[in-house]
């Protein structure tokens, strides 16, 4: 048994099985997905004299385990989807930034617009909620952030740490809606129960069946619950790379509807959200 964080929630699911890479375990020099077409993250590359104007110009140190990462590819797309953080809490993580811009050079920007910690150096995520590397208490510890409910959690107690317990989630048959048939989850979808609507959107976020899925959250993005709309946002933050990567042209044409349609949210995080992924994506 895991749990898992999805959006701002924490979740336990039994029947997920979880293994990992092929390559068994994450290498300090092994965690970039590099067959990935036009990858978004990954910049162009840097040398010795980079890394050091970056620390000089921040005041800080990388940990030895990214520079070393980052040496060989300068950020971009993971081979690993999650992270295994203290407490045996699962977060979905398929990506780290890179020194430059979109990259680590974005984290002043967003300190500052979501109000964040200060002592903190951010290197992956999306919306809002991010992995950060915390310099609060000297050598850096593996934090995630999540905007919406202030909540800082500890994943690890460093980046090699982190690194280490780099995974890659095998959903199996299994994850298609755990306990709920598509059939109950369109019954659901069309009531009222916006507690029970949120637990399914959740459900199917492992879904094989793309199309089907982002059709029913195309519907739900006009529902009443904000509740409801937030999980949405939080689905589509995490997994909009797996949508994109898809390159189904029905999949990412659903995809641009959800994110127009949540653009104009009456929630203004969402829509700052929708914005942020918009022109990252280039949707």
């Amino acid at each position: 048994m895991f749990l898992t964080r999805i959006g701002n929630r924490t979740y336990r699911f039994d029947l997920i099985t979880y293994v990992y890479n092929p390559k068994e375990a994450c290498t300090s020099m092994d965690v970039w997905q590099t067959d990935y077409k036009d990858d978004p993250y990954q910049l162009k590359g840097i040398t010795r004299q980079d890394f050091d104007a970056f620390e000089s110009k921040h005041n800080l140190e990388l940990p030895p385990s990214y520079r070393k990462i980052v040496q060989k590819q300068n950020g971009g797309m993971l081979q690993y989807n999650s992270v295994i953080g203290e407490g045996d809490i699962l977060f979905p993580i398929d990506h780290l930034y890179g020194i430059g811009q979109p990259g680590l050079e974005d984290s002043p920007y967003l300190i500052k617009e979501w109000n964040l910690p200060q002592d903190i150096l951010i290197f992956s995520g999306d919306g809002n909620a991010w992995f950060a590397l915390d310099y609060s208490a000297g050598a850096p510890s593996v934090i995630y952030i999540e905007a919406d409910t202030e909540e800082v959690i500890k994943v690890a107690p460093s980046f090699e740490a982190f690194l280490a317990n780099l995974t890659y989630q095998d959903p199996g048959t299994e994850m298609d809606g755990g306990n709920w048939t598509k059939e109950e989850a369109e019954a659901i979808f069309s009531g009222q129960d916006e507690y029970l609507i949120e637990e399914v959107i959740l459900d199917f976020a492992y879904t094989d069946d793309s199309q089907w899925y982002l059709g029913e959250l195309l519907n739900l993005t006009e529902h009443s619950s904000p509740l409801v709309r937030e999980a949405i946002d939080g689905v589509i933050g995490n997994e909009i790379e797996h949508y994109l990567h898809e390159s189904q042209e029905e999949t990412v044409k659903l995809l641009k509807k959800i994110i127009n349609n949540l653009s104009r949210d009456s929630n203004g995080d969402i829509r700052r959200h929708m914005k942020e992924l918009k022109e990252r994506y280039t949707l």
